[in-house]
């Protein structure tokens, strides 16, 4: 038994054109795992991009909002084998084996090989539903199937295009470019999909964050986009591993050079990690302050001492105000 792609390269490599009616094509997916898999999933993440202590980000995960969308791919199955010669003999080879693409049917463009590199190993299984998750409608494959192997087979020579040099029989140096054709490669396998990409809307503690995600049967999670590296307070892009307020959830730059100008920190009692609109601070000896998180605060007070909250980064100017 020939399958169908199998067949319809076969009869392109002869030639023949093939018209299929009434015919009714397998189209492939990853199935949805259960919304608990992606809380794991989220919160394995959050602990890893997020700093947080003396709980970590994870464990402070609320409940999490899922829509499901998809997006119609042709994942592409390809062998290539191709020799290049001169007159003085064979001065490249280009082979690849059960090599992987995917095309976007859309829009026709190469799939980011991120994404293939995460379906590749991920079980498929056959649509057979839509889920009551899917945000909108199902997508429609723009692209034919035929119009989809020729343009398989374009990347595919692109992709597998090598400049060589070499030397000559007069001992001059010289380049040319390898460029497989159309002969040179075999499309073992192109098969329609839908694989699945998660919205995600959820709070840690007491704020809002949103997510795009891949995630297989399997639990693998892939973060796309996500609005974790926006800092909280002065809403600037953050580098580095944010802090993640212990108190209401907000992320925030770490520690600055001068204490009274910092997005978050680490109470310097405690150790836990709080932003600005949290925190207090108290006077360390006579010219510089101590951050504290709002537990830590509360204990301070208890003792007689005055506690004051830090100065909105926008009103640097006005006093302290004790509490």
């Amino acid at each position: 038994m020939i399958d169908r792609a199998l067949l319809t390269e076969m009869a392109v490599r002869a030639g023949i054109r093939m018209i299929s009616k009434g015919e009714t094509l397998t189209v492939w997916t990853l199935s949805i795992p259960d919304e608990k898999v992606t809380k794991a999933g989220l919160g394995k993440y959050l602990d890893y991009a997020l700093e947080g202590y003396p709980r970590t980000t994870g464990s402070v995960l609320g409940e999490i909002h899922r829509r499901v969308q998809f997006q119609p791919i042709y994942l592409v199955t390809y062998d290539v084998h191709a020799v290049f010669e001169t007159s003085v003999g064979v001065v490249h080879s280009e082979q690849a084996h059960q090599a992987k693409l995917a095309i976007d049917a859309a829009n026709g463009g190469l799939v980011d090989k991120v994404i293939t590199d995460f379906i590749l190993p991920e079980h498929q299984t056959q649509l057979l539903g839509v889920p009551k998750e899917l945000n909108g409608d199902l997508p429609s494959f723009r692209l034919d199937g035929a119009t989809a192997l020729a343009r398989a087979k374009e990347m595919i020579s692109q992709i597998h295009t090598r400049t060589v040099t070499y030397h000559g029989r007069n001992n001059q140096r010289y380049r040319k470019i390898c460029e497989p054709g159309d002969h040179d490669i075999f499309i073992a396998d192109i098969r329609q999909m839908h694989f699945p990409s998660f919205d995600l809307d959820f709070r840690l503690l007491d704020t809002q964050y949103t997510a795009t995600v891949l995630q297989g049967p399997s639990g693998r999670l892939l973060p796309r986009r996500d609005n974790l590296m926006d800092c909280r307070i002065c809403m600037s892009r953050i580098e580095g591993r944010p802090l993640a307020c212990d108190t209401c959830g907000r992320v925030t730059h770490g520690k600055r050079l001068f204490a009274g100008r910092s997005h978050g920190f680490r109470c310097m009692n405690c150790k836990r990690t709080t932003c600005r609109l949290d925190a207090r601070w108290v006077f360390r000896w006579l010219l510089f302050i101590k951050l504290l998180c709002p537990a830590c605060a509360l204990e301070v007070t208890k003792q007689g001492r005055r506690v004051y909250s830090l100065k909105p980064l926008t009103m640097i100017s006005a006093p302290a105000r004790p509490l």
